[in-house]
C-alpha cells in the first residue's frame, strides 16, 4: 500500500511537471498594465458641474475625468484615422464588432480633431456607504 501511494504521488508530480513545461508562456502584459499612447497624447479641459445630492470625492472626480478624456481620445483617433485595431483592447466586444462592420482599412485624413473644452454635468451620483463583501 505504501509503494502504491508513493507511486501515485510520483505519477501526479511527473504529470504536473510535464504539463507545466507544455504551457505557452506569453510575456504580453494585461491591458490595464499596457501603456495607452493614444490617451497619453490627448489633452483636454473638462469642466465638471455636480448637481447631485451626493457629491463624489476628489479621487472619484479625477478618475471620472481621466476615463472621460480617454474615451474621447480613442473616439478622436478613430474618427481621424479609421484605425480600429489601434485601440481595440479598450473597446467593448459589441462596440468593436459594430465598428468593424463598417471598417474598410486605415485612412489618412487631413482632419485633426482637437478637444479644447468639455462640459460635464453630473445629475445623479449614487453614494455607496455600506459595502459588505461575502466570501
Amino acid at each position: 500500500m505504501r509503494y502504491l501511494l508513493i507511486g501515485l504521488i510520483f505519477l501526479i508530480s511527473l504529470f504536473l511537471f510535464l504539463r507545466s513545461r507544455l504551457m505557452v508562456k506569453t510575456e504580453e502584459k494585461p491591458i490595464f498594465l499596457k501603456e495607452d499612447l493614444i490617451s497619453e497624447n490627448h489633452q483636454t479641459k473638462i469642466n465638471l458641474k455636480i448637481a447631485s445630492v451626493y457629491k463624489p470625492s476628489q479621487y472619484q472626480m479625477e478618475i471620472l475625468q481621466k476615463d472621460y478624456a480617454n474615451i474621447w481620445a480613442h473616439l478622436n483617433h478613430l474618427y481621424q484615422t479609421n484605425d480600429v485595431e489601434a485601440g481595440k483592447e479598450f473597446y467593448t466586444e459589441d462596440w468593436f464588432k459594430q465598428i468593424c462592420s463598417h471598417y474598410q482599412n486605415k485612412i489618412d485624413t487631413q482632419i485633426d480633431r482637437k478637444d479644447l473644452n468639455h462640459f460635464l454635468e453630473i445629475q445623479n451620483f449614487h453614494l455607496i456607504t455600506n459595502l459588505r463583501y461575502h466570501t
